[in-house]
């Protein structure tokens, strides 16, 4: 687990980076001092490393196609400076990485998440140069784009320094396509990932003083498991309308959409739904007791009289809004997080919890729901485009910041062990190829949703394999293994 020393290195990066673009732009000086620590390296020294290109003048133009339901255009790019704290640090990278290397970042939202592998794909057999790169979706196009041979390969990219802490290597490598490392991810490339939203005015009152460690140090400790979640969801749960029936006008333990969110109890529990073996042959994994043991659990807990854990077709005005107070934990996406500011809620973060405590020594897995850095293979200048997605990845270290700020709605110094738990998370992003090559195969679709769809459709994993994964290898084994 990350150390909080980083947080306070974090802040520390945005004072020095502002500071920094200032005295760059007067003097000229030849190597940039912004830290660049925020994620992904176990060595807590290296907290101001050097980036690995040399300053130069390309005078050029770097143009980014980004997945706008995926990557929030404010988060990635700003067309100018408005002083809001997120914008402003947008910004300045901006106008370091234009300083320090003579290239300026254009920005295009992608038409629609259905329809922007196309358009990616159109653009690099022309041979136009039009973008030269791709914030991806999660998962819709991403094989697409593999396939067509669209992407250009990381491993032939010059300028890029994958052993850096602010790259995700082990990640890339994961979803490596026969050793050709077409998708990239960096600190560039915000989290978008699910975690625990928890109300601490319930926690305080209702929970506290049932538990022996407090929620933080169950995580310090690597005691927050399945089974803890479980066990104190259910300390919280009332009839408030008096109704007799518990429905979204009651008070829960645990809320939250029963669809995407419930995906990542897998990966959390140190599992996949496919992954590689030892001959280099993709293979669906999980089918498995493990697997069966947890959806059956899951089951359970969202049955429960305290857990309002609702299917994706359930309209909005039957839906418990954690914003009304009536919740202890909801299962919510990091980007969502800032529509709690407003509410006047005292809330905190925590990680998805870890299967049991055999998996301390793994620690806590979140299964990234951001799309991918992914290169257009038509691009005429290498240098220039791996140099600038290492200065972009290298000066995302104050961005990372203010991210965690607009979060958690306080400073990182107001909220020193909410913004650990974010800082654990990001450390502990993994993918999953059953992500990756989802829409290879409606049988992949199937395992990577299995468990909402088990759920919802009160089918056994064995027989919903049966029906769904059996095919789905065999469409691996012809399109991946041959």
């Amino acid at each position: 687990m990350k150390k909080f020393i980083k947080i306070l290195s974090l802040c520390l990066a945005a004072l020095i980076f502002s500071m920094s673009f200032v005295a760059c732009a007067d003097d000229g000086d030849e190597t940039p001092t912004g830290s660049s620590d925020t994620g992904n390296s176990e060595n807590e020294s290296d907290t101001d490393l050097a980036p690995s290109v040399d300053k130069n003048n390309y005078d050029a133009e770097f143009s980014i196609m980004g997945m706008g339901d995926i990557f929030r255009e404010e988060y990635f790019y700003a067309e100018e400076n408005n002083y809001n704290e997120m914008t402003e640090a947008v910004y300045l990278r901006q106008e370091n990485v234009k300083d320090y290397l003579g290239v300026e970042i254009i920005y295009t939202n992608a038409t629609d998440f259905q329809t922007y592998a196309t358009e990616f794909k159109t653009s690099v057999s022309t041979g136009s140069e039009q973008y030269h790169l791709c914030l991806t979706h999660a998962n819709v196009g991403v094989w697409d784009l593999i396939s067509s041979n669209a992407l250009y390969d990381y491993n032939n990219l010059p300028g890029i320094n994958l052993d850096a802490d602010y790259w995700n290597k082990e990640m890339m490598e994961e979803a490596a396509y026969k050793d050709q490392m077409f998708l990239g991810y960096s600190d560039y490339a915000l989290a978008s990932t699910y975690i625990i939203a928890f109300n601490k005015t319930i926690y305080e009152t209702e929970v506290a003083e049932n538990i022996e460690s407090s929620l933080y140090d169950m995580v310090n400790n690597y005691e927050w498991t399945l089974d803890q979640m479980i066990s104190i969801s259910s300390m919280v749960s009332e009839d408030l309308d008096g109704n007799g029936v518990y429905d979204e006008k009651d008070k829960y333990g645990m809320v939250g959409l029963m669809w995407v969110p419930m995906c990542g109890f897998l990966q959390a529990s140190n599992m996949n739904v496919m992954e590689r073996d030892n001959s280099g042959n993709y293979v669906l994994t999980i089918n498995n007791e493990k697997t069966i043991d947890l959806i059956e659990k899951l089951d359970a807990f969202v049955d429960a009289d305290y857990t309002y854990l609702y299917f994706h077709t359930v309209p909005e005005d039957q839906r418990v809004d954690f914003k009304d107070g009536t919740a202890l934990f909801e299962l919510r996406d990091t980007y969502t997080f800032i529509d709690l500011k407003e509410s006047g809620i005292k809330f905190g973060v925590l990680p998805y919890p870890m299967y049991d405590t055999a998996q301390k020594d793994v620690g806590y897995r979140h299964l990234s729901w951001n799309g991918w850095m992914a290169v257009a293979a038509d691009i005429s200048d290498p240098d220039m485009v791996g140099d600038t997605l290492e200065m972009l990845s290298y000066y995302s270290a104050p961005v990372t910041t203010a991210f965690y700020e607009n979060l958690l709605g306080a400073k990182v110094s107001d909220a020193p062990e909410d913004a650990e738990i974010l800082d654990l998370v990001w450390g502990s992003l993994v993918t999953d190829l059953g992500m990756v090559y989802s829409t290879l195969d409606m049988g992949i679709d199937a395992m990577l949703y299995a468990i909402p769809r088990c759920i919802n459709e009160n089918a056994a994993f064995t027989r919903y394999y049966a029906q769904n994964g059996t095919k789905a290898q065999k469409v691996i084994d012809r399109q991946l293994n041959s």
